[in-house]
């Protein structure tokens, strides 16, 4: 299987908006917990900036999604349409070829109709 790019652009978009509020879940957290403890003070400003890590992280994840998103919307924008008869909603169809008894008997029937629409029919 070949790997992608506009796939790629798009899980690491969705995997970085996963990891970035846990790094800020993370951060603040722990930043708190070493904000209230006395005895740790000097390590708040690494888990307050591991927080602020998260959120940066977080919001390139949005972008690349965004852009993975573009990408897949221009491809699919891209495609090829059918001809399309006036009147008729889907694609054209191509009917198989008919066996020759199959043609005889759609000749007799369309003869035999026709025939019919010629001849005056009164009751």
């Amino acid at each position: 299987m070949q790997f992608k790019r506009s796939a790629g652009v798009f899980v690491a978009g969705v995997t970085l908006m996963l990891v970035g509020p846990l790094l800020s879940l993370i951060g603040t957290t722990f930043g708190t917990w070493s904000i209230a403890s006395l005895r740790d003070g000097n390590m708040s400003g690494a888990f307050i900036g591991l927080a602020a890590l998260g959120g940066l992280v977080s919001f390139i994840g949005f972008i690349l999604l965004v852009v993975a998103a573009h990408r897949a919307l221009v491809k699919i924008d891209a495609l090829p349409v059918g001809p399309r008869l006036p009147g008729r909603t889907g694609l054209i169809t191509i009917k198989a070829p008919r066996s020759p008894r199959a043609q005889l008997r759609h000749r007799a029937v369309s003869t035999d109709f026709r025939a019919e629409l010629r001849a005056p029919h009164f009751p």
